[in-house]
């Protein structure tokens, strides 16, 4: 065979080759192609509403808030998904971004004297409200 053979035979081959990937990716796109309405997303938005208020009744302010996440089932392990301060009023709102499957979350708030520390359940709603006193 000489050089100009193979390099057809090559070409031929190369041409053969991309046609049918082609094909088998057009299929392909057919059968893996989501419906219109699937929506699928690993985060979830929630809105959470903290309020504090220390030993005396008085609104917290400048206090240290964080939104944490349990790692293990006994909630040992967490990790901080979201985290500021009261503001002069004691209150904490922020829309916050969590896993899609979160199922629970423990907000921790730096208030010396009371409960500093809840663990919820999370609904359906889109919301996490507390109050700490």
């Amino acid at each position: 065979m000489t050089t100009n053979t193979l390099t057809r035979f090559a070409t031929a081959l190369l041409l053969v080759a991309a046609c049918s990937s082609t094909f088998a990716a057009a299929q392909l796109k057919d059968v893996v192609s989501p419906d219109a309405d699937f929506q699928y997303s690993t985060e979830q938005d929630l809105w959470v509403q903290i309020a504090a208020y220390d030993v005396e009744g008085a609104p917290a302010d400048q206090r240290s808030v964080e939104i944490l996440e349990a790692l293990d089932a006994e909630g040992q392990q967490t990790r901080v998904l979201d985290k500021g301060l009261t503001d002069a009023t004691g209150s904490f709102e922020r829309k916050v971004r969590v896993p899609a499957g979160t199922r629970q979350l423990t907000v921790r708030v730096g208030v010396f004297g009371i409960p500093n520390s809840v663990t919820l359940n999370l609904d359906d709603s889109g919301a996490f409200v507390h109050t700490f006193e």
